[in-house]
């Protein structure tokens, strides 16, 4: 009876909800196959962690999916019908320059190694991520219309405010207390605060959090009619998708003190969405060649054969890289493409030229 129960509950799932699923199936795989790289390479043990292919599964995963969806949205961007306009070019290219001067900024701040550069990164990147989805969920035609307009609601922005913030708030309560991989930033939040005194201000985002939950359910007819039961009832696939990414980053955080799974979750969502929007197209006529561009911007074969391909070319490089060259940073070009270290500017830049008007 409960599979039964199962069976009819699936098929309501909205296009937006089978997706996200999709999206967090492929995430759950690519880690699976890193994680079984990293025993091979344990059994080798012929190398110091520093010089194998796999630093962390997660992390390992998430760069070899990453920068093939960075190079694959400047080449579709590039080769699209709005930049056939000069006004798109010149908003890229100053994009592009706003990119580079925020990753000046990350670096002068410290980079990876401040907490408080690494901190702004994650927040500018979980923006881009939710602002993602909701485009998703719009696209896919799941979202209710407001009133009077052709737009969804305003309201659904407020939900990923509010994940935001609840994760922050599970930051610094974790390392005040010091539980899992955020006792790491214990020091680095707190200094040499009192065990009580590090408590005490550990617990004042969560505070804050609900004391403005519960002042916005209260005044929540005025983002939507009906209030916030009927404002959830409305847009439950997107909160649920919302409430599984705040799952995410929260077992990430807790588990390693990062959030590498987050950007993972990203490239796949977008990867399904866009298989999703290539088989609702009529077929072209007459039919792209297949390997041409034209058959890999606009057919699922196409497209599957450029991400994968992209996939392997650069979980291959890095494998030559830690294999053949023991990642020595005096190979310039692996060190500026596929390191560790050079992957956040790779993220700032891709984030920042997302601003491009769609």
């Amino acid at each position: 009876m409960q599979a039964l129960g199962a069976l009819r509950f699936f098929p309501r799932l909205t296009a937006t909800e089978r997706n996200w699923l999709k999206a967090v199936g492929l995430v759950a795989g690519s880690v699976l196959l890193f994680h079984g790289i990293l025993a091979l390479e344990s059994l080798a043990a012929t190398r110091r962690p520093s010089e194998r292919l796999v630093y962390q599964p997660v992390e390992t995963s998430m760069r070899c999916m990453a920068i093939p969806h960075f190079l694959i949205a400047i080449l579709f961007t590039a080769s699209s019908r709005k930049m056939r306009r000069a006004r798109s070019w010149l908003q890229y290219a100053g994009l592009a320059v706003m990119g580079v001067g925020l990753c000046l900024l990350f670096a002068k701040a410290g980079g990876r190694e401040d907490l408080i550069a690494k901190g702004v990164f994650l927040l500018y990147f979980a923006v881009h991520e939710f602002r993602d989805e909701a485009f998703f969920y719009t696209a896919n035609g799941d979202a209710p219309r407001s009133a009077g307009s052709g737009r969804p609601s305003r309201g659904i922005y407020l939900a990923p405010a509010a994940l935001l913030w609840f994760s922050l708030a599970i930051v610094a309560l974790c390392a005040a207390f010091e539980i899992g991989g955020l006792s790491r930033y214990t020091r680095p939040l707190y200094g040499d605060l009192s065990d009580s005194a590090r408590r005490g201000l550990g617990v004042l985002p969560m505070l804050g959090l609900g004391a403005c939950s519960a002042w916005m359910l209260r005044r929540a007819r005025r983002f939507h009619p009906g209030g916030a039961a009927a404002f959830v009832r409305a847009h439950r696939p997107i909160l649920r998708v919302f409430g599984g990414i705040l799952l995410f980053i929260l077992i990430d955080l807790i588990l390693h003190g990062r959030v590498h799974a987050l950007v993972s979750l990203h490239v796949t969502a977008w990867y399904v969405f866009t298989i999703q929007m290539l088989d609702r197209r009529p077929p072209a006529t007459p039919a792209p060649r297949t390997f041409t561009w034209a058959w890999m911007r606009t057919t699922r074969a196409g497209f599957v054969f450029l991400h994968v391909g992209l996939f392997v070319a650069v979980t291959v490089g890095c494998a030559v890289w830690a294999w053949g060259f023991r990642n020595a940073p005096s190979h310039h070009a692996f060190r500026f493409l596929l390191s560790r270290e050079a992957f956040p500017y790779w993220t700032i830049m891709h984030i920042t030229l997302s601003f491009l008007p769609r």
